[in-house]
């Protein structure tokens, strides 16, 4: 009875508290009304059902052609995004005023609420990236050589025993599920080359951490309108408390969510028990370990021990690090690859070269060293033609802190009708979606066929509207991997893993597209391919594989 004199006023803020918040972000986002944009569908969501639904890509491109590289899109209730593909916002954004422009707050959100932390909060990432900095040189990538190509050997097994019976090699020809097994091999590469660990994917002993991941995407990507809320609802409700409510809320999706997360925390918490104790021991006790000390996490631990007070993470600032490499590693890196071999599948003249040139460089069992196969000039076209055109990540996202003004590499021309050399950003509540596929199929920088998948133009000199565009990433003048102090560290490792698995498959197996399914790739978190018509919440990209004696 004592709450009773209390209740009107809780009514009070509740309903105001929200008002409040969306009134004072229109206020602040009044400098947005004249940047160009496709037109609201609906008050409550903008057009984001649109441009983060899974047949999102088409829309996307579409609303590129028609409003060029600044847009404003309108978001929920009435407020406004923008998507940005001028190379010189993108070098203000991610290299000049990174601190003004920080990951965006709902994806944290997002895994804080599941009991997860997968992004690091800036001062975090920094600290990260000076310990880390030695287990991704080109020395540490020669030492790991051995495991990229022993797990590679494996898929290759199993696929070859598939085409075998009691009387030896049958020749015929059978869909495969590529990316059942692409997504197996990354993560028990990640996990033996990032850890020390193996969870047995390949050899299908691990459906729990493996399941949970293949979904990981697939379930984000339907949960995004809730995503972009979350920053706002966090900002005025306890976590414990969201996480509570979000249990009871009838909404199967969230659910799903929560039960991966809980998984994978699991999962990764035992893992850093596992490291702690191994470590504890000494070198002597990482012998029988898979990485045999040489592990990323053995060397961030090492670093760490030897860092000042202030440089050094916590433990669970460490425990974060191995949900954040298996999530940017081994998922991206196993669709990046994925969408190589169902290229190759589309593409067989480009196949047979490539074949061409992996069975001169590879022995008669697929060995081939770190430097002979990172310098094969057409298998490295091949993967930066498909980073290039196809990213894993095609956006990432950063919200806006405080008041900025951008400079444009290229004027656009605003509502009134002006042109305008320059973007005014509202701090504290503006979320800019750095649109990385549209700087990369920049026609203006990559040629009238940038939309056209063509490894051989890295075989000859590139325009030189490419270098004058200073594109500010850090792989093959392109933004695959970002750039500035929060690019993606492990792109080498990323590199080594796809080239490592194709040195293996592709000499012995012609593929092809499947008869029986059409082939889809959707946004969500990243792109991943499922077959049309499909109604599984899970990735698949079924080829048929022949084998070659």
């Amino acid at each position: 009875m004592a709450l009773l004199p209390l209740l009107p006023l809780s009514v009070t803020v509740a309903v105001c508290l929200p008002l409040y918040v969306l009134v004072s972000r229109f206020v602040r986002q009044r400098p947005l009304d004249i940047v160009p944009g496709p037109a609201s569908v609906s008050f409550i969501t903008g057009v984001l059902t649109l441009w983060f639904g899974e047949d999102a890509i088409p829309y996307q491109e579409k609303t590129m052609e028609r409003y060029g590289r600044v847009i404003g899109l309108p978001g929920i209730f009435g407020g406004k995004l923008l998507s940005i593909a001028d190379t010189k916002a993108i070098y203000e954004i991610l290299v000049k005023n990174q601190d003004t422009f920080e990951e965006l707050d709902s994806i944290r959100e997002l895994v804080l609420l599941s009991v997860l932390v997968c992004v690091m909060l800036s001062n975090v990432h920094r600290k990260q990236r000076k310990l880390m900095n030695p287990a991704f040189s080109i020395n540490h990538m020669r030492r790991i050589m051995p495991i990229f190509l022993a797990l590679s050997r494996k898929v290759r097994g199993i696929y070859e025993c598939s085409f075998c019976d009691r009387t030896g090699p049958l020749m015929i020809t059978l869909d495969v599920d590529v990316m059942d097994y692409c997504s197996r091999f990354a993560l028990d590469l990640i996990a033996q080359a990032g850890f020390g660990h193996s969870f047995g994917s390949i050899d299908g002993k691990d459906e729990g951490y493996s399941a949970a991941l293949k979904k990981f995407d697939p379930t984000t990507s339907k949960l995004a309108l809730g995503i972009i809320l979350l920053p706002l609802l966090t900002k005025y409700i306890p976590g414990h408390i969201l996480r509570t409510v979000a249990e009871k809320l009838p909404w199967p999706t969230l659910h799903v969510m929560l039960n991966i997360s809980d998984t994978m925390q699991s999962t990764s918490r035992d893992i850093w028990e596992e490291k702690k104790k191994l470590f504890a021991l000494g070198d002597k006790s990482v012998v029988n370990e898979y990485g045999e000390g040489k592990d990323i996490m053995s060397i961030l631990l090492k670093s760490n021990l030897a860092a000042s007070d202030e440089e050094r993470l916590t433990d669970e600032e460490l425990l974060a690090q191995i949900n954040t490499f298996t999530l940017a590693g081994a998922d991206t890196t196993s669709h990046a690859l994925a969408r190589i071999i169902h290229l190759l599948a589309l593409h067989p003249e480009v196949q047979e070269k490539l074949r061409e040139e992996l069975t001169e460089a590879c022995t008669a069992d697929g060995e081939i060293g770190h430097d002979d196969l990172v310098e094969l000039p057409y298998l490295e076209a091949v993967c930066r033609e498909t980073l290039r055109l196809y990213p894993p990540a095609p956006v990432v996202y950063r919200q806006c802190m405080e008041d900025a003004v951008l400079p444009l590499a290229h004027s656009y021309t605003d509502t009134t009708g002006k042109e305008r050399n320059e973007l005014i950003v509202p701090g504290g509540s503006t979320m800019v979606i750095v649109n990385i596929v549209g700087v990369n199929r920049d026609k203006a920088i990559w040629g009238p066929d940038a939309h056209e998948w063509k490894p051989e133009r890295w075989l000859s000199p590139l325009p030189d509207s490419v270098a004058e565009a200073r594109i500010p990433g850090v792989y093959a003048n392109t933004l695959t991997f970002i750039g500035g102090s929060r690019a993606c560290i492990g792109f080498k490792f990323a590199q080594l893993e796809m080239k490592a698995a194709l040195s293996q498959l592709v000499p012995r197996f012609r593929i092809a597209p499947s008869l029986d399914h059409e082939i889809v790739w959707r946004f969500g978190g990243i792109l991943t391919p499922f077959i049309k018509g499909s109604k599984a919440n899970k990735s698949e990209l079924p080829l048929r594989l022949t084998p070659i004696v």
